[in-house]
Order: C-alpha cells, then structure tokens, then sequence
C-alpha cells in the first residue's frame, strides 16, 4: 500500500504503527503552520510559539483565530476519516461507526470554535462530555487495540505473513 493510499484510501488494513507515525507527521506541521499563520495575521499575542500557553488562550478568545483553527483542521480531517476506517477493517469491523463518532466530535467541535462552548448550538457541557466520551474510546479502540492476525474480510495483515506464528520460524 502506497503513503498516499494509506492516508487518502478508506479500502484495505492500516497497523497502529502507520497510524500514528502519519498521524504525527500530519499533526505537528499542522500545529505549526496554524501558529505561524496566526502569528503573521493576528499578532504575537495569538501564537503559542511566541507566547506560550497565553497565546493559545488569547487565539482561543479571537473569534478570527478559532475561524482559522477550525478550516485548517478540516486539512487533516478527510486522512483522519481514512485512517481510522483502515484500522477498524484492520480489527475486522466496519468503518461506519467509527466515521460517524468522528463526525461527531468534528461538528461539536466546530460548533464549539464558532460559538463558543456555553453555546446552546454545541450542547455545552453535554457536548464537551460527548466528546471527551467518544475521544476516549477512539484512543482505545483505533489508536492503541491491535488487528487482526493474518488476513481478514478486508485483506491481508498489514504486517505481513498469515497470522501462524508457527509458520514463521518453518
């Protein structure tokens, strides 16, 4: 499976070791170039790089920065979606539920950038209880839960071999 079908393809098996490691490569320069566009449009006074965790309460305050935040997170939502559907194939379960939890937390958490979390539109406190519930559980069961051995309904293991130790060593 070539980088590109591993992180825009909802079709075959990811390992957890993939996930992740794309996962950092998408996340850190994405944090990065959301602080650095920050910086250059809203002033020092937003960025985290500059002012530490005051920039990131200023930025969270400015409605132009949560603007900013939340269509730059839409970057990285779609090889989100992707990834986390291969690794459900990967523990032999469907993608749906999976994909519709991360809808979810995606319009809360939008809803939560755009008005704020005491809104009436996000739930409020209900809402961020919902996501917090749901980021939990898609920390166990996409990121940390191993697949499959060997091959199932959606392919082969993504670390090769068929699942028989035994064989291994033959």
């Amino acid at each position: 499976m070539t980088l590109r079908d591993k992180i825009f393809s909802f079709r075959g098996r990811l390992r957890r070791r993939d996930y992740w490691l794309i996962s950092l490569a998408i996340g850190i320069p994405l944090f990065f170039i959301t602080d650095l566009l920050r910086l250059a449009l809203f002033g020092p006074e937003t960025s985290m790089l500059v002012s530490g965790f005051d920039g990131l309460k200023a930025a969270g305050l400015d409605s132009r920065c949560r603007w900013l935040t939340q269509v730059l997170s839409l970057a990285a939502f779609w090889p989100s979606l992707a990834m986390s559907a291969k690794r459900a194939h990967d523990r032999d379960t469907g993608a749906r539920p999976i994909l519709a939890m991360l809808v979810v937390v995606q319009l809360i958490e939008f809803g939560h950038q755009i008005f704020g979390r005491d809104s009436p539109f996000t739930g409020g406190l209900i809402g961020s209880l919902i996501v917090s519930v749901i980021s939990l559980y898609l920390f166990v069961v996409v990121g940390c839960l191993d697949g499959t051995r060997g091959p199932n309904r959606y392919g082969p293991s993504p670390k090769g071999g068929d699942g028989d130790l035994a064989s291994t060593f033959d």
